[in-house]
């Protein structure tokens, strides 16, 4: 039986597998489909994120959602130093406090 991943997969794993001796199918994807994928690829790395059941997987976890957030924000050509300092503007809106809204 076939496995289908329909997935994005970090540039080295093609190499990885044909050199375990398996096949894999690989596509390029166009600007816009690539975005999509991304933005996919950030719920799935935030929700192993969020099951991550210790601090080391928490660590190898965010630096996945990094990776991504790092993709994106070069695939809209956004500048990193825009978003670090609009970051920054924000501190008065952080989560120190960890105020929950219940009601």
């Amino acid at each position: 039986m076939k496995i289908v991943y329909n997935k994005l997969v970090r540039d080295r794993i093609p190499e990885m597998i044909t050199k375990d001796g398996k096949t894999c199918q690989i596509c390029s994807l166009d600007e816009t489909a690539y975005r999509k994928t991304l933005k996919q690829k950030l719920l799935e790395e935030v929700n192993e994120l969020r099951d991550a059941p210790s601090k080391e997987a928490m660590i190898l976890e965010m630096a996945d959602v990094l990776e991504v957030l790092e993709a994106l924000q070069k695939s809209y050509g956004l500048d990193l130093n825009e978003i670090l300092s609009t970051k920054r503007q924000n501190r008065m809106e952080s989560l120190k406090r960890r105020s929950f809204w219940n009601m």
